[in-house]
């Protein structure tokens, strides 16, 4: 994947692609799996089926002095107004939906409840459903994007990802009580969200995806798992959605919804690792 800065930002398609090291996967959702900035370790499986490993500068591992871009970043992809925009998104839902929903201290800021199923989920009170939304579209359209840029992959449709492109476009220019205001504007596509009570190891989690799935797809984000549904909400009966991740497509109560507070389901540790082994690409 040859991009230049003289290039057309990929997200506005107006300006120029001049941003250097643009996470298609936010940092902050990765440092439990690859470890902090400049001491990374990550792994990646290319289109040859061979592993490619990535050390940071500062880890001890790293004993090759070849500069290699990670795993997870990639340059001239997007302008810098439009990674200004992803990144505002980014430092208002992450907090909430991954670094707070845990500690004691922030419970008031959740309301937990069960499925039919007994399975847990939380509200999240005070995240505002339009960032909630527009955050986890930009997620999937940018890993689907450089999926099929790097991979030939097509996790999901061009019709789509069209769809999607325009609505981030459209909207992270906007402040972020901008965006708020414009909810109802906002695409409304079928999704759940869920992660796990604690992590085994979360350095086993993976990010990951594959075209196999569809309606929903599904997408492995380290300490989280999307399903998400293109054509509306279905309990697949596809042979390929067995447990665990049948589990999450039968969770409905934590399907997102416009006028609701975000939803985040939960599973076990246990369970979530299954769901890392489950979703390997070997």
């Amino acid at each position: 994947m040859n991009r230049h800065p003289t290039d057309t930002c990929l997200l506005c398609l107006s300006c120029k692609s001049t941003k250097r090291n643009s996470h298609w996967i936010p940092a902050a959702m990765l440092k439990s799996m690859v470890g902090k900035r400049n001491s990374e370790e990550s792994y990646d499986i290319n289109t040859e089926k061979r592993i490619e490993t990535f050390f940071g500068r500062s880890n001890l591992k790293n004993t090759d002095p070849t500069l290699k871009p990670p795993h997870y970043a990639e340059d001239y992809i997007f302008c810098p107004k439009c990674e200004t925009g992803l990144g505002r998104l980014e430092g208002k839902v992450i907090p909430v939906i991954q670094n707070q929903i845990r500690e004691i201290s922030k419970n008031s800021n959740y309301k937990e409840d069960l499925s039919l199923l007994k399975i847990p989920y939380k509200k999240c009170l005070h995240l505002s459903n339009a960032h909630f939304r527009l955050f986890i579209y930009s997620l999937l359209w940018r890993m689907s994007l450089i999926y099929e840029m790097k991979h030939s992959k097509y996790i999901i449709s061009s019709k789509k990802m069209d769809e999607l492109r325009l609505c981030l476009s459209s909207n992270i220019d906007l402040s972020l009580s901008g965006i708020e205001n414009n909810n109802a504007n906002i695409l409304n596509y079928d999704f759940q969200v869920i992660t796990a009570d604690s992590f085994i190891n979360a350095t086993r989690n993976i990010v990951y995806s594959e075209e196999i799935y569809s309606n929903p797809v599904v997408f492995y984000l380290n300490e989280f798992i999307v399903l998400f549904y293109e054509n509306g909400y279905t309990i697949n009966s596809n042979p390929k959605y067995q447990l665990p991740l049948k589990s999450i497509n039968e969770f409905a109560e934590i399907l997102n919804e416009v006028n609701s507070k975000p939803k985040i389901g939960f599973v076990t540790a246990d369970h979530y690792d299954k769901f890392s082994g489950n979703g390997s690409p070997t």
